[in-house]
C-alpha cells in the first residue's frame, strides 16, 4: 500500500517547509480500497465554513492507496469540520466519472472508501428464454441473472425471452413463474460459464422449494391517496452483492384508501444455494403541491424473514435554490432523517451528488475544485432525496460504518435499513430546476 503525505502548500513537499519548531496534525485520511480498472479518485478538503474558497489540501489515489493530509496545528484549531469531495476519472480517456461531495466530517478521520464492485460492469449481455411447463403457458414471471431482472404481468405465452446485462464472472439465473391456471413454479440454472451475446433456455421447473413471503403494509403518514401506486419487490440475498427477484406486488393506491394496511403474500424459494437471506423494497408513490407533482417514498428492509410489518416514511424537506449561484440556503430536514443527498447534473459535466445533514447546514454551495470550474454554470438542481437509517443519526455515522465494514459488505449492507423520498422537480421526469430562485416546501 502506498502511503502519501501532503500539506496544505502542495501536492509534494520537502521536510524543509516546516521548521523543527513547526506542529502538525492529522486533518484527514483517506484509503481508496478497490478501484474499477482505469479508475483513480482525487480528493479535496474543504473547510465547512468555506466551501467556495480553494481547497485546503489535495491529492490523488489509485488502487488501494492512501493519503494522509496533514496541517499545522494552529491552523487546524481553526476548522471546525471539513467538506470532502471525491472525484473519479477514467485515465483511459481522461473523462469524469462522477463527483461526491460530504458535508461536516470531522478533523481527524480516517475513511475508508467502500468500493466493492462487482466482477463485470455490465457493457456485455447474455439473452434469456423462459419455456413454459410442457401444455401450460406462462401469465407472469420474474427473470433475474444476479442484480439484472425482468418482470411481468397478463401474459400469455409459452416463451418468454429478454437480453440481461452480466455483473459476474458466473451466472445464476432464476426465474418464477405463475402460469394461465394459477400454477407457481420456480427454477434454476446454477453456476454458468458465459461469454458475450450467449443464449441460455430455463425450463426445468419445479413446484418444490417454493415458500409464501406474507407482509403487512401499514398505511404511509400522509394516507394512500389517488395519486400512483404501492409496490413492493421481494429478492433472495446472496452473502455478497448479488440478489434475485424473487416476486412483486402491487396496487394503485386509489384501491387502498381507507384500508388502513394491506396483506401481502409474495413467492420466495429455497432453490438458489447462493441466496442466504431475503431482502424487501417497499414504494410508494404520492401527490404533492407547487412546483412538485410528485415524490416517491421508499422503503428498505435487508434480511428480513419470511414475515414482517412495512411501512414508508415520511421525511419533509424544505428550502431554497438558486439557479444563478447554484446555492442551497434556509435548507431543513425532517427531525427523523439523517440526511439529504442532492443530485446536480449538466450536460456538459458529470453528476454530482452533495450529502448533507441539515441539522448542521442550511447552506450549501457547489464545491470549488478545477473539475468544475469550466461547467459550473450549467449544472442545475435534480434532485433532493431525504435519508433515514434505522440505526444511525447522522451522516457522519453512515459514513463512518461503511468505512468500518467496507471489506464486509453483507455485514454492512444488512444493517443498511433505511427510507428515503425521491421529491422530483417540475415534472414526473425530473426536469432540473432552472428559475433563477425558487423556494420548496416539501412536506
Amino acid at each position: 500500500m502506498k502511503k502519501i503525505i501532503i500539506f496544505i502548500c502542495a501536492l509534494i513537499v520537502s521536510c524543509d517547509l516546516f521548521s523543527e519548531e513547526d506542529s502538525i496534525g492529522n486533518l484527514f485520511t483517506f484509503r481508496g480500497g478497490n478501484l474499477l480498472d482505469n479508475h483513480k479518485l482525487t480528493i479535496y478538503i474543504h473547510d465547512s465554513l468555506m466551501p467556495s474558497d480553494s481547497a485546503l489540501v489535495w491529492g490523488e489515489v489509485g488502487e488501494n492507496d492512501s493519503i494522509v493530509f496533514d496541517l499545522d496545528t494552529a491552523e487546524l484549531s481553526l476548522i471546525s469540520s471539513l467538506i470532502t469531495t471525491i472525484v473519479t476519472t477514467d485515465t483511459l480517456d481522461s473523462n469524469i466519472v462522477n463527483i461526491f461531495t460530504y458535508y461536516g466530517m470531522p478533523v481527524g478521520m480516517d475513511y475508508t472508501e467502500s468500493n466493492q464492485f462487482f466482477t463485470h460492469d455490465g457493457s456485455e449481455s447474455v439473452g434469456l428464454t423462459i419455456e413454459a411447463p410442457s401444455g401450460k403457458n406462462i401469465s407472469e414471471f420474474r427473470n433475474d441473472t444476479g442484480n439484472y431482472y425482468y418482470y411481468g404481468w397478463g401474459r400469455d405465452t409459452a416463451s418468454i425471452t429478454y437480453t440481461h446485462q452480466v455483473y459476474s464472472n458466473k451466472l445464476t439465473i432464476a426465474s418464477s413463474i405463475e402460469t394461465t391456471d394459477n400454477q407457481k413454479y420456480v427454477g434454476i440454472l446454477e453456476d454458468q460459464d458465459w461469454v458475450n451475446g450467449k443464449q441460455f433456455t430455463l425450463n426445468n421447473w419445479t413446484q418444490s422449494n417454493i415458500d409464501e413471503a406474507v407482509f403487512l403494509i401499514s398505511e404511509p403518514p400522509w394516507s394512500w391517496g389517488e395519486y400512483g401506486r404501492t409496490r413492493l419487490l421481494f429478492y433472495n440475498q446472496s452473502n455478497g452483492r448479488a440478489s434475485w427477484l424473487s416476486d412483486v406486488w402491487f396496487e394503485d393506491n386509489f384501491n387502498l384508501i381507507g384500508s388502513g394496511y394491506q396483506t401481502v403474500e409474495v413467492m420466495s424459494s429455497s432453490l438458489n444455494p447462493l441466496a442466504v437471506t431475503n431482502r424487501a423494497t417497499l414504494i410508494v408513490d404520492r401527490g404533492a403541491e407547487g412546483n412538485i407533482t410528485n415524490s416517491t417514498n421508499y422503503g428498505f428492509y435487508n434480511n428480513i424473514g419470511l414475515s414482517s410489518s412495512l411501512k414508508v416514511k415520511s421525511l419533509p424537506i424544505s428550502f431554497t435554490y438558486n439557479s444563478t449561484t447554484k446555492e442551497v440556503s434556509n435548507l431543513i430536514q425532517s427531525p427523523e432523517a439523517d440526511y439529504i443527498q442532492l443530485l446536480y447534473i449538466s450536460q456538459d459535466g458529470p453528476p454530482l451528488f452533495i450529502y448533507v445533514n441539515a441539522d448542521e447546514f442550511n447552506y450549501i454551495a457547489l464545491p470549488n475544485i478545477p473539475e468544475l470550474s469550466k461547467a459550473v454554470g450549467s449544472y442545475e438542481l435534480y434532485r433532493a432525496r431525504p435519508i433515514d437509517f434505522d440505526i444511525y443519526k447522522n451522516l457522519y455515522e453512515v459514513m463512518k460504518s461503511i468505512s468500518d465494514d467496507y471489506m464486509n459488505f453483507y455485514k454492512s449492507y444488512n444493517v443498511r435499513h433505511h427510507n428515503y423520498n425521491y421529491y422530483n422537480f417540475n415534472d414526473a421526469v425530473s426536469k432540473p430546476i432552472n428559475s433563477s430562485s425558487l423556494s420548496f416546501n416539501l412536506k
